[in-house]
């Protein structure tokens, strides 16, 4: 009976390492840049501090444009986000993003950001790990996310680019 109970102990660690052998773990940094342009209506310059300038930019992050994944697309075990960069570049002297939020389908708005100049450099923004945890189910289930930013600025015509790096573990069956 002991040797009935020791062998299936056994053939359980066996088959659980064995898995475990054949899955890959890839850590990577997802990424996307969102070109933004803010339109004045008309071709007025922003004149006083009271003018706002509405801005919305929508685009893909897809796994398959990620060279370290690209091979794994139909083994994808589970995706882990555990953080998630942005930086935006291109802003003039004067310029300034008062309000800056991004959102992902299907998960909603998941940081607002304010008042973003030239010199603000990288704004690591603080995301729930629920949202971060909803991102990497969505990546994994659709293998693909859509991002939307959004807000104001202080000037128009003006453009720039936000930059998003998506810090990802993910665990695929090995090829």
């Amino acid at each position: 009976m002991k040797s009935r109970i020791l062998v299936s102990l056994l053939m359980i660690l066996a088959i659980t390492a064995c898995d475990d052998l054949l899955t890959v773990k890839i850590d990577t940094t997802l990424e996307t840049t969102l070109p933004v342009v803010v339109s004045p209506d008309g071709l007025a310059i922003k004149s006083t501090s009271a003018d706002s300038y509405t801005f919305t930019k929508t685009g893909t992050l897809a796994l398959d444009e990620n060279d370290d994944v690209v091979d794994y697309l139909d083994k994808i075990k589970s995706i882990t986000i555990e953080n998630i960069d942005a930086q935006v570049f291109g802003l003039g002297s004067g310029e300034v993003i008062e309000s800056l939020s991004l959102s992902v389908t299907g998960v909603g708005t998941i940081v607002t950001i304010t008042n973003i100049t030239s010199t603000s450099g990288p704004l690591n923004p603080s995301i729930s790990q629920s949202d971060l945890d909803l991102i990497g189910s969505k990546l994994k289930t659709d293998q693909q996310i859509t991002a939307t930013v959004n807000g104001t600025s202080n000037y128009a015509p003006m453009s720039f680019n936000l930059e998003l790096a998506f810090d990802a573990v993910i665990k695929a069956g090995a090829l």
